[in-house]
């Protein structure tokens, strides 16, 4: 209707002579393209008709042909209006979600607004940012390049850190009015190149274009976080306290360390027998073989999983590392490590030689800025649990852990809104929940605010319906001093990403939005032993007001692995267990009738880690 079609009026010519071939042909492509195209728009028409949909907008599901939706998705294709048609169905839908009338209050309207960004929240499923695996894959080729110029210990250990930038800086806070100071720069930056080329200026082929360089420069400045210098790092170094970057060099193809302490930064070498790359990252060695036990574990196959994740634990390259890093840290009280993706999945607390000392943590500007303020003196505790976690024991150690801070018990969480307030204003948050991480796509992992069980063909299913994903938390900032995630994977972070980055994950996204000290699981756990460790946790912390947070873990760890059926009855009586929960008492009783601990099976006690702040700003 609105361009000239030669080709369409010169079939149509053909087609008033009898010959009707070519256009038959281009109107069956367009047919079968234009129903290609109809197959992911009617997914979205299936799912914004259902009121109550917690799935992912394009979930996989294949439209019937003579499904109206299917038909209405045919016709918005061919006609050209999909965009409005899927605007209209988007507004439909989200007003759906709760009325906005102008006859209500504001809190009716606030609450209705809420209750809208919760479910916005539950369906959108988004991808893995381009933008970090160009970094990732940008950081390899630098590192190697810099590596094989064997350079100062000073720009490897600012290299690193710039990776771990490019790839946890998800958001950036421009100026006000950026547009304007930047765009006129940048059109003046153009006019005179136009000019310069216009008068017979020939570009050197080294030289930078004057706009790219203007914007790059711009955008160095507004980065929020810059490569801490050594120094800085230096100064905020206690002199009992190491800090430890371990990266898998790709030229020699080994483990190498970067050490700083008060007086020096130096390059560590390990031994060969817990350095070379092939006794890590080979699919039958020390990550392969975990990697294998933890997927076990997520599968609830419990036959063999904690003998095989204790054997790995066990083994020569991981044995070797710890005992080299307790060597080294003999003279100190306190030994920080920021580990690379495929290490920092192993819970080497768990072992005797690293237990008081060892401290996670996720980046060195994040380090740096760890004993910020305080949240105010008026901040409140925050408990907030899935209110279908009952037979997980989740609602029971919520229960519990309100009564001691002094709050009120959030089941369900009233919004995704809620939870990120939360998170932003409390002083001490638990989250009880279940925990989802995304191997694949670290991003799209969540912690549920609300799960129900719907019985499908393969039997009872955990739906989860309303969940708070990562990446709304990489968007907020968190002052909580302490957050404890009671939930499944919670510290596992990305064991994809190849040995240079630090990984993403639950835990370690709260901590680099904000939060001071995190503790959370590496693993699938189990519900009553969560439970049983944050009991010990709170009673040690309490018992002891002086011990800095890691060591805490460290004896509610070591409280859980030695518990008898005496102390877990103890226990029962204080929670007041019950009904489902119950039966995971009488289940992991029943498991461990030999020993007669519960819990002294590696895979119920070795997950629980921290990572941040060791001190305690309030008891």
């Amino acid at each position: 209707m609105y361009f000239e079609q030669p080709d369409l009026q010169s079939w149509l010519n053909q087609l008033q002579e009898g010959k009707a071939d070519k256009l038959a042909t281009q109107l069956k492509n367009a047919w079968e393209a234009a129903q290609k195209k109809a197959v992911p728009l009617a997914r979205l028409f299936m799912a914004l008709s259902d009121f109550d949909f917690h799935y992912p907008l394009f979930a996989h599901v294949q439209p019937d042909p003579d499904d109206s939706h299917f038909q209405n998705a045919l016709a918005a294709v061919i006609l050209g209006d999909a965009p409005q048609k899927v605007r209209q169905a988007l507004q439909t839908w989200l007003q759906q979600q709760g009325a906005l009338d102008k006859n209500h209050s504001v809190f009716d309207t606030i609450e209705a607004l809420k209750h809208r960004f919760t479910r916005a929240v539950t369906i959108y499923e988004p991808s893995y940012p381009p933008l970090g695996n160009t970094v990732h894959e940008w950081a390899k080729v630098l590192l190697r390049e810099v590596l094989e110029k064997e350079p100062e210990p000073d720009i490897l250990w600012h290299l690193l850190e710039r990776a771990r930038i490019g790839l946890n800086s998800l958001t950036m806070r421009l100026p006000p009015e950026w547009d304007k100071t930047l765009g006129k720069a940048l059109w003046s930056a153009l006019r005179k190149t136009i000019d310069e080329i216009g008068g017979g200026y020939v570009p050197d082929g080294n030289e930078p274009w004057l706009p790219i360089e203007i914007w790059l420069y711009q955008f160095g400045e507004w980065m929020e976080n810059r490569p801490p210098t050594v120094e800085a790092c230096q100064k905020q170094l206690q002199p009992s306290e190491a800090l430890v970057q371990p990266f898998f060099d790709p030229v020699q193809q080994r483990l190498r360390v970067l050490w700083l302490d008060k007086n020096s930064l130096k390059m560590k070498e390990l031994p060969d027998n817990a350095a070379l790359d092939s006794l890590w990252l080979k699919q039958e060695n020390v990550i392969g073989e975990w990697i294998r036990g933890l997927n076990e574990l997520r599968n609830r196959n419990m036959g063999n999983v904690a003998r095989d994740l204790e054997k790995v634990m066990e083994s020569e390259p991981v044995q070797i590392l710890a005992d080299t890093l307790s060597e080294w840290a003999a003279e100190l009280e306190q030994l920080t490590v920021i580990f690379p993706a495929p290490l920092g999945q192993l819970p080497w607390e768990s072992l005797p030689q690293l237990e008081d000392k060892l401290v996670r943590e996720i980046s060195l500007a994040r380090w740096l800025k760890s004993p910020s303020k305080s949240p105010s003196e008026n901040a409140s505790n925050q408990v907030i649990c899935d209110p279908n976690g009952e037979k997980f024991c989740m609602i029971k150690e919520g229960q519990w852990v309100a009564k001691r801070w002094h709050t009120d018990l959030q089941s369900p969480c009233p919004s995704v809104f809620d939870a990120l307030q939360a998170l932003a204003h409390s002083k001490n948050v638990l989250l009880a929940t279940h925990g989802i991480y995304k191997r694949n796509n670290p991003l799209d992992s969540a912690l549920t605010l609300e799960s129900k069980t719907e019985m499908t063909k393969e039997g009872p299913k955990e739906i989860n319906k309303t969940k708070l994903p990562l990446w709304t938390i990489s968007s907020t900032s968190v002052s909580a001093e302490l957050v404890f995630l009671s939930a499944c994977e919670s510290n596992l972070n990305g064991q994809d990403t190849e040995g240079l980055l630090t990984p993403i994950g639950i835990g370690p996204t709260i901590a680099a939005a904000g939060a001071k000290t995190v503790i959370g699981i590496l693993w699938s756990c189990d519900g009553l032993a969560a439970l049983c460790f944050n009991y010990h946790f709170h009673r040690i912390a309490d018992e002891n007001p002086d011990k800095p947070w890691h060591q805490v873990v460290t004896s509610a760890r070591q409280k859980l692995r030695d518990m008898t059926h005496q102390d877990l009855d103890e226990i029962i009586k204080e929670f007041e267990i019950e009904g489902d929960c119950y039966k995971s008492v009488e289940m992991v009783k029943a498991q461990s009738t030999a020993s007669k601990k519960p819990f002294k099976k590696f895979h119920y006690w070795a997950g629980f880690t921290m990572l941040g702040e060791t001190r305690r700003f309030n008891g």
